[in-house]
């Protein structure tokens, strides 16, 4: 039995729904199961829950909730660990998710938080949204510009209302400007394995040759630009998702076409230029043959952003060259990104797949192999590398 069946039982849960439902109420029955197969989370313990239950009004209503709970395996567990991503995710939910519901002009972007623990089991109870027919795309062929131009006019909303609570708190976000990526431990380890064997994958193949020297050379003061993006001197800071990926964004349809969405996994949010976000986004997330829109995406952002901060009365607006130039300079978190998550996301899902395999897993043919050497990841590579050349990101 597992830590977080222990504290997942019908009581622990019938005290939770009585907060929600502000009422009394009998659970029957628990039922859970995993949410997620294998290959599709590397950092959390996920569980659907789905709960029987019976007011004096009502009976046998069914509740479906997402538990998300510290993983199992230790070498993810000290990564989340490391990462702090439980805490900031906490945070995120308790303290920034309540402001947002008070704003004058407000747009869900998020779950509902039924509960939240960070000792002894940390633990989140969320919103179902599969229950409001929201659902996740497959991460391999990415997403489509409908579907990226609904992603960044919510980013912008984000990003937006973050802005006016930093006005009328200049403290809210302090936690969140820490280092996003610390330097040591798994997650140093992670980065910098990564980024070795993408100058060996250049090395190897002919169309990625040119720019082997480049990458290998810009290794130092890419990581220190990456150690400290929280700190970069942009005029216009916001809070970020700072996991913005097709992974971690859940859709909904109506007769064939997206209409909403929800962000999730705000475990690694912090406090810089929205421009993190976007490269995130970008290097991670685009059908290959809409690559040429980033421009229009980025155009798209821009001006929603400035939709929704004049729908909230915001008076600092951001100056178009120098967000333009924020993008740019920020250039190594788009490459930084797509070494590791961009090749997760195109390597094939199974039983292999796993945080584990790709740290220790050194094997011809094995998972961190697969993952590097894949057509798709490396059709990927070819497209991006000359972008991030022309940003200057392999420069000093």
């Amino acid at each position: 039995m597992t830590l977080m069946t222990q504290v997942v039982t019908k009581d622990f849960l019938k005290d939770v729904l009585k907060k929600h439902l502000k009422c009394d109420i009998s659970i029957s029955s628990i039922d859970v199961k995993d949410l997620v197969a294998a290959g599709n989370n590397y950092t959390t313990q996920l569980k659907r829950v789905a709960i029987t239950y019976s007011t004096q009004k009502e009976e046998n209503r069914v509740l479906s909730v997402i538990v998300k709970c510290f993983p199992e395996t230790e070498t993810q567990a000290k990564f989340v660990k490391e990462m702090n991503l439980f805490d900031c995710e906490v945070e995120v939910y308790n303290e920034v998710m309540p402001k947002f519901f008070s704003l004058v002009y407000r747009e869900k972007i998020a779950p509902r938080l039924y509960y939240s623990s960070t000792h002894p089991q940390p633990m989140l109870l969320l919103e179902d949204l599969s229950a409001l027919n929201y659902r996740g795309v497959e991460r391999k062929y990415g997403l489509d510009l409908e579907h990226c131009l609904l992603v960044v006019e919510k980013l912008a909303y984000l990003h937006a209302a973050s802005v006016i609570l930093q006005e009328q708190d200049s403290t809210i976000f302090q936690s969140f400007d820490t280092i996003v990526y610390p330097k040591t431990g798994i997650t140093g380890d992670l980065v910098t394995l990564s980024y070795n064997k993408v100058v060996e994958i250049c090395g190897k193949v002919e169309e990625l040759q040119p720019y082997a020297n480049k990458i290998k050379a810009a290794k130092e003061h890419v990581f220190e630009k990456m150690y400290n993006v929280h700190h970069i001197a942009s005029k216009f800071k916001v809070l970020n998702h700072g996991d913005c990926w097709i992974n971690n964004i859940l859709f909904c349809y109506e007769n064939g076409r997206v209409t909403d969405l929800r962000f999730v996994d705000f475990q690694n949010s912090c406090y810089t230029s929205p421009c993190l976000d976007l490269h995130f986004f970008l290097s991670c997330s685009l059908k290959y043959d809409i690559r040429d829109q980033k421009d229009a995406i980025i155009n798209h952002y821009f001006k929603h952003l400035l939709k929704i901060l004049g729908k909230l009365h915001i008076e600092k607006f951001p100056n178009r060259e120098e967000f333009d130039n924020d993008f740019r300079s920020m250039g190594y978190m788009g490459f930084v990104t797509s070494i590791p998550t961009l090749c997760f996301a195109k390597a094939n899902k199974g039983d292999s797949a796993s945080l584990e395999n790709f740290v220790m897993d050194n094997e011809k043919h094995g998972f961190r192999y697969h993952c590097f050497n894949n057509d798709d990841y490396l059709k990927e590579m070819a497209y991006f590398l000359p972008l991030y050349d022309s940003l200057g990101t392999f420069y000093a």
